[in-house]
């Protein structure tokens, strides 16, 4: 990879476009790591009229609503695992980090998933990356919109196969060394800048759920980045796995004739 694409933080301009935008690949982490060059980030977001994270955080409490979040027909994590399978993991997030199966008993096994990669990753900071990014945009005055709306995000826990989450949670509290390593490696990927890598790290690391989480999302989020930059002066934040690939919402705007350009980080 050519050294000037080692960045998360990219240009986007259009001939339709008022002014360039700028897309920026976030981490969901507290690391300080991801904070280091957040100078040149928060200088673009200066340069624009309307801040996005992936959904808009000021509409945090639509999505925090215990009925959205829940298991269909009465369904909880013991029915979708079994007595054994249910004991292995219960012990295992019990013992090892803290977490407490009943959390969780009526919650889709990706929130549980999420759970444990959170712990995994260090809490430095107060808030995550892309919390306190909202909370300069907001400081800053700027128009806070979402890339995608919270039914679209509890949409995405319906369309992703029951039996695939919780093979995907079984498969994480049982091997809980191996997804630790997988983890931070990710971290270590985006600390450094490997754009490419952590695209692929990503899109593996979430296996069959890859065409919901990753696919068909990026198709989403690159109409509405479009959207949005025509309108407006742009700055939209959602997770550096998106950007890149050949199904990647930077590869998705070229597509509609934007030009992307990197912007230098370090």
């Amino acid at each position: 990879m050519k050294n000037k694409k080692k960045t998360w933080l990219w240009r986007i301009e259009h001939e339709d476009y008022p002014a360039p935008s700028y897309v920026f690949g976030t981490m969901h982490t507290k690391d300080k790591r991801v904070f280091k060059f957040l100078d040149v980030v928060k200088a673009c977001i200066m340069n624009c009229e309307v801040f996005a994270n992936e959904f808009n955080l000021e509409k945090s409490n639509e999505l925090q609503s215990p009925d959205k979040l829940i298991l269909p027909d009465g369904l909880t994590l013991l029915d979708l695992m079994g007595k054994k399978k249910y004991a292995r993991v219960e012990k295992q997030l019990t013992q090892k980090l803290g977490l407490q199966m009943h959390w969780f008993d009526r919650a889709y096994p990706i929130i549980a998933i999420n759970a444990i990669s959170e712990i995994i990753l260090s809490k430095d900071m107060p808030e995550s990356l892309d919390m306190a990014l909202f909370t300069f945009a907001k400081e800053q005055e700027k128009t806070i919109e979402g890339i995608e709306t919270a039914q679209e995000q509890v949409e995405i826990l319906n369309k992703l196969a029951l039996k695939t989450q919780t093979q995907a949670l079984v498969n994480a509290a049982t091997n809980l060394s191996s997804y630790r390593k997988s983890i931070l490696k990710m971290m270590e990927i985006y600390e450094s800048f490997e754009t490419n890598r952590l695209h692929k790290v990503a899109k593996k690391g979430i296996g069959g759920m890859r065409k919901v989480l990753l696919y068909d999302r990026n198709v989403k989020m690159a109409d509405r980045i479009h959207a949005f930059a025509i309108d407006r002066t742009f700055f939209g934040a959602i997770g550096g796995g998106h950007l890149f690939g050949k199904k990647g919402v930077l590869k998705l705007l070229k597509a509609k004739g934007v030009v992307v350009s990197p912007i230098k980080m370090k």
